[in-house]
């Protein structure tokens, strides 16, 4: 399959892995953001017991695809350059490392 395994020693997911470095974060604020509205205005069914359901199944698949398309695609490139995965290999890109 034309793969290479690497192994990634401990303390380095934070620097080596590209969610890790720029796009966990915004997303998860993103996701957050939608959930606080729903929760403010969204349709909410109770239980007998009178306990808040989830939201539907939909409902949470639209907070993940808002969410990632409102994630910069320049962001995502960055985070694979800041982890050194597609920088060009004449040295250009060499900044975006450190």
């Amino acid at each position: 399959m034309n793969t290479d395994a690497a192994v990634i020693p401990a303390g380095l997911t934070s620097l080596v892995q590209p969610l890790d470095v720029c796009l966990n974060k915004p997303f998860k604020d993103h996701i957050r953001e939608q959930w606080n509205k729903w929760m403010v205005s969204g349709e909410k069914s109770f239980t007998k017991g009178g306990n808040m359901r989830a939201p539907q199944l939909y409902v949470l698949c639209k907070f993940v695809i808002k969410a990632w398309n409102d994630i910069d695609a320049e962001k995502v490139i960055k985070s694979f350059k800041k982890c050194g995965i597609s920088n060009s290999l004449d040295c250009m890109e060499d900044d975006y490392l450190w």
